[in-house]
């Protein structure tokens, strides 16, 4: 009774899957006067003759495969050489900027060390200098432009 309540059918086989038949050759029907011999052929020897319609279609294949090979090298080259200059041209901005700064800084630089007060006070404490007292400096006239001769400076 167990075996119903579960469902299993008691004493049946167990059923197999059902396997496809494979057609075999035909077979001579027992009527009939027909006989049917087995045959192996052997093309191990046999060479196919060259088709040149068959040698050209494949000669197109591979030259448009080709082309479009090359084709694709090409696009591909070309995007990758704008990209690099891309960057070269970035990292030649970076410098001109980089550049422009530096300029910038020494020109500030220079303009600090020409002021008048940063020399009079560099003469002064470094040098040991001092403003020239009243005779001290003698300015001396400068020849008339149509007399080319030297002048001495004199000593008073």
């Amino acid at each position: 009774m167990a075996a119903i309540a579960n469902g299993m059918r008691v004493g049946a086989p167990a059923r197999t899957a059902v396997k496809p038949r494979v057609q075999a050759a035909p077979r001579p029907r027992a009527a009939s006067r027909e006989i049917f011999f087995e045959q192996e052929i052997d093309n191990s020897r046999v060479r196919r003759q060259f088709d040149p319609r068959e040698g050209r279609s494949v000669l197109l294949t591979v030259a448009v495969f080709a082309l479009a090979c090359a084709a694709f090298v090409g696009f591909a080259w070309q995007q990758f050489a704008v990209l690099k200059d891309g960057y070269t041209i970035s990292d030649l901005q970076e410098k001109r900027d980089a550049l422009i700064q530096a300029n910038r800084a020494l020109e500030l630089q220079v303009a600090s060390l020409r002021s008048p007060e940063r020399i009079t006070t560099y003469a002064s404490n470094k040098l040991g200098l001092t403003t020239p007292k009243e005779g001290q400096v003698v300015r001396m006239e400068m020849p008339a432009s149509g007399n080319a001769e030297a002048v001495m400076a004199k000593l008073h």
